[in-house]
């Protein structure tokens, strides 16, 4: 007994003394101290949205992502883009890891990415340019003060993903300064959120272009979104200043001529943080319902050739509350090793998608399955397994119109056989 009490009474000590997790803990690595007064703004957003900012140096020794078995943190920011080595207990390895898990990772990095963070977003599926490479628009760069840079650039090419903007994209273009990226043109996960323009490019500083490898619009990437298949996601930024206050505020004059009052990254940065953090593109479900058609009760199992009505909720996080999904693209499969019905799934306003199936004309044990993965959303997997007999012998047909030929030439033959015997037994 006194045993038992000493384990209690550990156990509580270590309850209190471990840190606890929360969905609002972030940790926000950061290259220098500078980062809390140079990007303010985009720190109080997600202050104000009630998230819990832990910002440490990237080499702080006393780093630590992990307790045991507990994570500390459930989301984690990078803006650290030349770091060559974490502090404390932190490397790449960890952070995959913590992304594996189901956890959320924002990263910004620029032209002075270290090999250790260009390893890291490789192993992500986004192949970074080479360190001292930068994004240049010699038509659509922007000017500020009178001052003119052809790596700061205006590009309003955002990716078509409903799950990110979920009302449209930003009107102004945001304002970008920093280093390209590639996506591999069969990448499922990867996503682009932000391209160039047709006149932008990117290639090495102090270079001739005609010499230096660089990559055309058609395949560059400023931003990209990754939906892992585990439902973790993952945004990767070629820019940490397009995070800053002077990024977020302008006026910015483009060299087109065209004014911002403001540009596209206040809102783009908010529409990436909140997406990253699963407030954007969730989905969730109640499950799936079957039962056959005029029954409301699922039965035990079904019968071969049945009439089944299949249905399942859907619904959308959108600003905080749960509202009714639309889409006309969910379908629901009927599998045994492979699917023998495969129907798209009719959706209504409340959210409700539906669909009438028949049963094949194959006995065995059979699976609903519902694989449902757009770009921008959370990936839905249901699948339920459910027997199916065959017919018992008392519930064939007792008469099969296709076989009246047959019973019509059977009652022929029997009444030609009475009428033969009595021919043949009173006939004189």
């Amino acid at each position: 007994m006194a045993r038992l009490a000493l384990v209690l009474l550990a156990l509580l000590v270590a309850t209190l003394v471990a840190p606890i997790r929360g969905d609002k803990e972030v940790l926000v690595l950061v290259e220098n101290t500078n980062y809390a007064s140079t990007h303010s703004l985009f720190f109080a957003q997600l202050s104000d949205a009630g998230y819990q900012l832990d910002v440490r140096a990237a080499d702080d020794k006393t780093l630590r992502l992990r307790d045991w078995d507990t994570w500390i943190y459930s989301k984690l920011i990078i803006f650290a883009s030349a770091i060559h080595d974490y502090g404390g207990a932190v490397d790449s390895e960890l952070i995959l890891e913590f992304i594996d898990s189901g956890h959320d990772l924002l990263i910004a990095v620029d032209s002075h990415v270290s090999d250790e963070l260009r390893g890291l977003i490789g192993d992500l599926g986004v192949d970074v340019e080479p360190k001292g490479s930068a994004v240049r628009d010699h038509v659509g760069y922007v000017q500020s003060g009178g001052e003119v840079d052809h790596t700061v650039i205006a590009s309003g090419e955002y990716g078509a993903i409903d799950g990110l903007f979920s009302s449209g994209p930003p009107e102004a273009s945001t304002v970008f300064q920093g280093i390209g990226m590639s996506i591999p043109s069969d990448s499922k996960q990867v996503l682009n959120a932000l391209g160039g323009s047709s006149t932008t490019f990117s290639a090495l500083h102090e270079t001739a272009i005609t010499d230096a490898p660089n990559v055309a619009a058609a395949e560059l990437a400023l931003v990209a979104a990754i939906q892992a298949r585990n439902n973790g996601r993952v945004v990767v930024a070629g820019s940490t200043a397009m995070f800053s206050n002077a990024f977020w505020r302008g006026p910015l004059q483009q060299h087109l001529g065209t004014k911002h009052a403001a540009p596209g990254n206040r809102e783009l940065c908010i529409a990436l943080v909140q997406w990253v953090f699963h407030l954007r593109g969730q989905l969730w479900t109640s499950g799936l319902r079957h039962h056959r058609v005029g029954e409301t009760q699922t039965p035990a199992h079904y019968r071969v050739s049945d009439e089944l009505e299949v249905s399942l909720d859907i619904k959308e996080l959108v600003g905080g509350v749960w509202q009714p999904y639309q889409a006309t693209d969910v379908q629901v499969e009927f599998v045994m090793l492979d699917p023998y019905v495969r129907q798209t799934l009719s959706p209504t306003a409340n959210g409700t998608f539906s669909t009438t199936i028949n049963v094949p004309d194959v006995y065995g044990v059979f699976k609903f399955v519902v694989d449902y993965a757009r770009a921008g959303y959370s990936t839905l997997e249901l699948s339920e397994q459910v027997p199916v007999r065959p017919f018992r012998h008392n519930e064939y047909e007792r008469f099969i119109p296709s076989a009246y030929p047959y019973y019509v030439s059977v009652l022929s033959l029997m009444a030609a056989f009475v009428l033969l015997d009595f021919l043949f037994l009173y006939r004189k």
